[in-house]
């Protein structure tokens, strides 16, 4: 499980087994997107975790989060900073803007996204819209935070999603990390290694019920 402790965040030990899980589901020379990438303490844990081969595109503004609901705490990290946080991942690839407007190619795929960005509306609503599209058939959309009594707008953006593109999200236990599985990829020998890591992530997560569903949301809709 990689990780590093001396990079700020907001990475603990349970969601940094989360990420190892979901990034063997990447396969070799794949291509990996987080938006909202801080100092690097994830971005540094979704680079050493997926196979060398594999990119990771992190997009951030690096000028702080103006919308944040905690002011409190520090949100200035640099584009400079990350980079020398990260300098020994090879595999990084920074893109400075603001997700989902930021220059992106839209002919590239990703295999993986994940969602650690602004978590207020609209703008988690427009980064899951534009990605769950972007991906590629087979991709898999995760995020951070959904916790309705304190992010209450990234879990009606999940919910939404799911019933919008009818697909069933799952949690992962003890954390708040999320995923969506677009489709998963046809059995063959040369990514059976990915295929059965995909699999093995219902082992170590759950699907909320319809009953689950409407908990969550009595409690940011009282």
């Amino acid at each position: 499980m990689p990780y590093r402790e001396d990079i700020p965040g907001h990475m603990y030990g349970r969601d940094f087994k989360a990420i190892e899980a979901l990034a063997a589901c990447v396969s070799p020379h794949g291509t990996v997107v987080e938006v909202g990438a801080y100092y690097g303490r994830s971005a540094w844990a979704w680079a050493k975790s997926v196979p060398s081969s594999a990119t990771v595109y992190c997009i951030d503004s690096w000028e702080g989060n103006k919308d944040d609901p905690l002011p409190q705490m520090d949100r200035s990290a640099s584009l400079d900073e990350f980079k020398e946080y990260v300098k020994d991942c090879s595999n990084i690839i920074p893109i400075q803007g603001y997700s989902p407007t930021m220059t992106w190619d839209k002919n590239l795929r990703p295999d993986l996204v994940f969602i650690d960005g602004n978590h207020l509306k609209p703008h988690v609503d427009n980064d899951l819209a534009f990605w769950s599209k972007q991906l590629n058939p087979h991709g898999i959309l995760c995020g951070h935070d959904f916790n309705p009594s304190k992010w209450p707008d990234v879990c009606a953006a999940v919910i939404q999603l799911a019933k919008s593109i009818k697909k069933p999200f799952r949690l992962f236990e003890d954390n708040t990390i999320w995923y969506f599985e677009l489709e998963r990829e046809e059995f063959k020998v040369e990514n059976r290694e990915v295929l059965m890591s995909r699999l093995l992530l219902e082992e170590i997560s759950w699907q909320p019920t319809p009953n689950n569903i409407l908990q969550i949301q009595s409690m940011f809709q009282m």
